[in-house]
């Protein structure tokens, strides 16, 4: 999506360039470390995307001398999107810790109750010998 405009303020010009550096370098970040369990072809398309922001970054930064000026939305929506895949991911996580059991013997399965599920049926002590009376 561009952003027709017939001219650009210095001040927009340079939040322009501060928002395609930092999504540039959230995406190759989220490329390189593999965050969030994404794909492999998302982390591509990740990485893809970061560089061309970072390489519009320079080019606008270095070589632009004047003139039109390409202007996404995304590059101002991915921190954002960035942030709430990282507080989904942390709840997602906190939510998991909490429904884990707490106690040791239950988590390595050592349910002591004979007769349990998993468990064995109880087996029978010893008896008592036959051939001797009983005593009163």
């Amino acid at each position: 999506m561009q952003l027709a405009a017939s001219q650009m303020s210095e001040g927009t010009f340079d939040f322009y360039l501060v928002a395609l550096t930092v999504s540039g370098l959230l995406l190759l970040i989220l490329a390189i470390g593999g965050f969030f369990k994404e794909s492999s072809g998302s982390r591509i398309l990740s990485g893809v995307i970061g560089v061309a922001f970072l390489g519009y970054a320079f080019y606008l930064f270095f070589i632009f001398t004047g003139g039109n000026v390409w202007m996404s939305y995304y590059v101002f929506i991915v921190p954002v999107l960035v942030i709430v895949n990282i507080v989904r991911d942390r709840k997602e996580r906190a939510n998991a810790a909490a429904a884990a059991p707490t106690n040791p013997a239950q988590a390595g399965g050592w349910n002591m109750t004979p007769g349990a599920p998993g468990m064995p049926p109880a087996q029978p002590g010893p008896s008592a010998p036959t051939d001797q009376r009983p005593t009163a």
